[in-house]
């Protein structure tokens, strides 16, 4: 015993036994538990012990020593008022202690003003917990003082470390982003110096995980996904990896996820549920960069249900791999909602890595709920166009269309695929190419949202991140939407021994088919950067499963899948009319008839521009209105013509991406015309395109140069493969004539890159929330580090006098009519409005450039002026529209509304066929790539 600042330092030695995963809480599927703490010190930051000479304690405190401790000490105070001064250098500042019943309250000081109020006590005792973090700070020397306050609840304070960001590595943009140092530009001018239009981007808000994946839940909710890594945000003692934002408050509420939703998909189901499919497998390496210590997700089924009401505390995901799972592993797959409301998985590799090969690659879709389509009986159904379109095919581009049938783009190659009969048609080859990238997620028709697929458990005992994450190869995460402000209760649903995919899935897409379940679609059997033969899940299946074609509830092989290697990881996919679906992957498309499981290959993408991860452009369904019979239009932007097949380290994050954009009509005559090319302003890898109520497309974020991914090329910008970020949105109109469609007049330029890992997303009040942006392994502070600042960018109409729409009733039934009050603003003209229109919105489920179920559709409308009602009719039927959540947006000459959530069709949950549901579960392992190493690590 000595004396430190003339008060009593006691050191204490303790001996306690090592908690397993979790501070004592074993996850799921954890066969080697171990230590998994928030405190963590990524790239860019330095952790100091709490050991004088650094830090001035005043007070009595007790020194401790043990393993459990930042450098096996820690400090410990019983006294009010006792005190603690750190002086540092940064930008940022995190502050790690101890929870537990004994713990009270208290006060933090930055620079001698007081911040914040903190609060350790808890009914769990662990150690290494964030308790205080800004990151915030002007450049240069600061104090940090903690005072201790207590509580009736308890006294204790412990001190553990402090971690202090730097920042110096993170650079501004160093040149004109219209006219960057590399010839970049299209060499399309655009009107950039004309009278600006009333823009605005604020900054506001932290996502408190990294936004991977992303979508809108309620009229006050985004649901936020990320992957397995240190994120500042904790539950149960352990970093978070999914969160509600509250879109007005900006609050937070952590979501408990269990297994790996490393690039998984998602889609809404017809009865509003989100499911979120796929992942990332466990990796047991011991010689890897990370030990997550995490369960398989490449074949995991998450729901969500959405809460109603604004207590979401109760809200969580649900995922049980034993009842609910894919029927084979995806990674960077594609799912989409087809028309009767379910879910459609599309391609994916069966592992994870930087492109897919014939290998890795998963040919195939699959159902959720699962389908017996051709015999397929819920198990994945076949497609040749994911053969045809490797390796640049993973996050195909997929799209619902009319009569049963989808639009699918992979790599250069698309085609229109009927579900119902299993048949492709294929289309043009797209112009000169582009690629695409973790989870994917949807609605149902229910509104409950699904989120499935991920990465898988990473154990390496040598690194720094130990996750004690759950495989989330084959996991389906069920969240239920919450409503209101309060989230608290709102988290996911994830039992794998009850709702899991059949076959792991990592960079698959999710899709809302037409009857209302979700097509999970492709991607990879195990994470890694690229896609091969080995890893590859050619194959779709369905949730809930479905039997089609005898498949049982099984994954269909879907050739179009192995035909699309390597680049064809996370399709692009969208329900079209028909049960058909367009998938584009690598330089490919096609139409899939889930029904029939057929497909119709489209002519490849011109020009040999590859338009799925990594080679990530972006793809959308253009508006469908009754003034064009319904006819679907797709539209893919950027990518890269770079060669998937070489090795990553003979490429460079100099590499130009590309400017490309091309359209094509899903007719037999605009298929015989082929694709329509244009030039963006730009080049862009991993843009981001959003649709406006005004029928415009937003493009936002990405860089004009490398490709997706990190750790991979020649010469990393920190570790990320591309470089030279786009910091100027650009507006695209579609029904402008060619050469007039893009503008970027009045944009405000932005100052964060958002690269690898970034999201955008239309929100109800019309305006566009941005975030994300982490090329890295885990969190980092160097150059392109973890991005967890969000920016909302506001179109001009968001300042002008808006109409408002009341009294909207809950549900819109398909083809039925029904009335709405509307009061349209009065100029001073006092001039009555000539263009009313009805916009029916699915804001998509967001991740790696892939807005999966993204869609528009103008319904029919009449409005009354003088008793001031709007009657609107529903659309004809789940080909148009999907059945499930929607957002009604009213459009008066040119200015929307703030949209208002909606059930359309009868908001019941997709068919369900419970031969398939069983089959799939007796005949498909729970986890069953829960030990294997996961592929390449770099750049999943």
């Amino acid at each position: 015993m000595f004396l430190l600042l003339l008060l009593p330092l006691v050191f204490c030695f303790t001996s306690v036994l090592a908690d397993s995963a979790w501070n004592g809480h074993t996850t799921p599927g954890s066969t080697d538990p171990s230590k998994f703490t928030p405190l963590y010190v990524p790239s860019g930051t330095t952790a100091y012990d709490a050991s004088p000479p650094l830090l001035h304690y005043s007070g009595a405190w007790l020194v401790l020593e043990s393993p459990d401790y930042y450098n096996s000490t820690l400090y410990r105070t019983n006294s009010k008022q006792a005190s603690a001064l750190f002086n540092f250098t940064g930008t940022g500042i995190e502050m790690y202690g101890s929870t537990g019943s004994r713990y009270g309250s208290a006060q933090v000081y930055i620079d001698g003003k007081i911040q914040q109020t903190i609060n350790a006590h808890s009914s769990a005792s662990r150690q290494q917990q964030l308790l205080f973090f800004s990151y915030k700070l002007s450049p240069g020397p600061h104090s940090i003082e903690i005072v201790n306050k207590g509580s009736n609840s308890g006294s204790r304070l412990d001190i553990d470390a402090y971690v202090v960001t730097d920042n110096s590595d993170r650079q501004p943009p160093t040149s004109d982003p219209l006219s960057p140092v590399l010839d970049l530009s299209s060499h399309v001018q655009v009107d950039a110096v004309s009278q600006p239009a009333a823009w605005s981007l604020v900054q506001k808000g932290s996502t408190g995980v990294a936004a991977m994946q992303i979508a809108v839940i309620s009229t006050t909710h985004a649901i936020i996904i990320d992957k397995v890594e240190h994120n500042p945000l904790s539950i149960n003692g352990h970093p978070a990896w999914g969160t509600l934002y509250n879109l007005n408050t900006h609050a937070l509420k952590p979501l408990n996820i269990k297994s790996n939703s490393f690039c998984a998909g998602g889609t809404f189901l017809s009865n509003g549920t989100l499911i979120n499919v796929g992942g990332n497998p466990v990796v047991s390496d011991h010689t890897s960069a990370a030990d997550f210590g995490d369960v398989d997700g490449l074949q995991a089924i998450r729901i969500f249900h959405p809460c109603e009401g604004n207590d979401v505390s109760n809200c969580d995901m649900y995922e049980n791999h034993a009842r609910i799972r894919m029927a084979s592993p995806r990674w960077y797959n594609t799912v989409l909602r087809i028309s009767d409301g379910s879910a459609m998985i599309i391609g994916g590799s069966k592992k994870g890595g930087w492109i897919n090969n014939a290998t890795t690659n998963n040919p195939t879709v699959e159902y959720y709920p699962p389908k017996n389509i051709g015999g397929s009986n819920g198990l994945p159904i076949r497609l040749q166009f994911f053969v045809d379109t490797l390796n640049s095919n993973l996050f195909p581009i997929a799209f619902s269309l009319p009569g049963n049938k989808v639009f699918i783009a992979a790599n250069r190659n698309a085609m229109i695929y009927d579900w119902q009969t299993n048949t492709e048609q294929r289309l043009p080859q797209i112009p000169n190419g582009s690629n695409s990238f973790c989870a994917g997620g949807t609605f149902l028709s229910n509104g409950t949202l699904i989120n499935v697929g991920g990465n898988p458990v990473v154990s390496d005992h040598t690194s720094a991140a130990d996750f004690g994450d759950v495989d989330g190869l084959q996991a389906i995460r069920i969240f239920h939407p919450c409503e209101g402000n309060d989230v608290s209760n709102c988290d996911m649903y994830e039992n794998h021994a009850r709702i899991r995919m059949a076959s792991p899935r990592w960079y698959n897409t999710v899709l809302r088919i037409s009857d209302g379940s979700a097509m999970i679609i492709g991607g990879s059997k195990k994470g890694g950067w690229i896609n091969n033969a080995t890893t590859n899940n050619p194959t779709v299946e369905y949730y809930p499963p479905k039997n089609i074609g005898g498949s049982n509830g099984l994954p269909i092989r879907l050739q179009f899948f192995v035909d699309t290697l390597n680049s064809n990881l996370f399709p692009i996919a969208f329900s079209l009319p028909g049960n058909k679906v367009f998938i584009a992957a690598n330089r490919n498309a096609m139409i899939y008839d889930w029904q029939t499981n057929t497909e119709q290959r489209l002519p490849q993408i011109p020009n040999g521009v590859r338009v799925t991860y990594p080679m990530t452009g972006t793809g959308l369904l253009l508006p469908l209105s009754p003034d064009n019979n319904y006819t679907p239009e797709i539209l893919l932007c950027g990518g890269s013509t770079l060669d998937d097949t070489v090795p990553g380290y003979t490429l460079s994050s100099q590499d130009p991406a590309s400017s490309q954009c091309v359209r094509m009509v899903l007719t037999n005559a605009g298929i015989a015309a082929g694709w329509q090319v244009e030039q963006m302003p730009q080049a862009r890898m991993m843009p981001d395109a959003v649709l406006l109520p005004t029928g415009e497309v937003l493009i936002v974020n990405g860089g004009a140069t490398g490709i997706s991914g990190y750790a991979n090329v020649k010469d990393q910008v920190g570790v990320s493969n591309a470089d030279n970020p786009i910091y100027t949105p650009v507006l695209y109109s579609p029904s402008a004539a060619p050469g007039q469609r893009f503008s970027q007049a009045g944009m405000p330029t932005s100052d964060i890159p958002r690269l690898y890992h970034s999201v955008a997303t239309l929100t109800p009040k019309g305006d566009v929330m941005i975030a994300g942006s982490n090329p890295n392994l885990d969190r980092s502070e160097t150059r392109y580090g973890t991005e967890y600042r969000v920016e909302w960018l506001a179109p001009p109409y968001v300042s002008q006098p808006r109409p408002a729409v009341a009294s909207v009733p809950s549900r819109l039934p398909f083809g039925q009519t029904i009335t709405m009050e509307l009061k349209v603003p009065v100029g001073t003209d006092a001039l009555p409005p000539t263009d009313v229109k009805v916009a029916l919105m699915d804001l998509g489920y967001v991740t790696h450039a892939v807005h999966a179920n993204s869609r528009l559709v103008y319904l029919q409308s009449t409005y009354n002026m003088g008793k001031e009602t709007l009657s609107v009719t529903g659309p004809p039927d789940g080909d148009v529209y999907p059945p499930g959540p929607g957002w009604l947006y009213v459009v008066v000459d040119g200015v929307p509304s703030e949209g208002q959530l909606i059930m359309v069709g009868d908001g019941k949950s997709p068919p369900v066929d419970e031969a398939a549901m069983k089959n799939m579960l007796a005949q498909t392992q729970v986890d069953q790539y829960e030990k294997s190493k996961g592929g390449d690590d770099a750049g999943e």
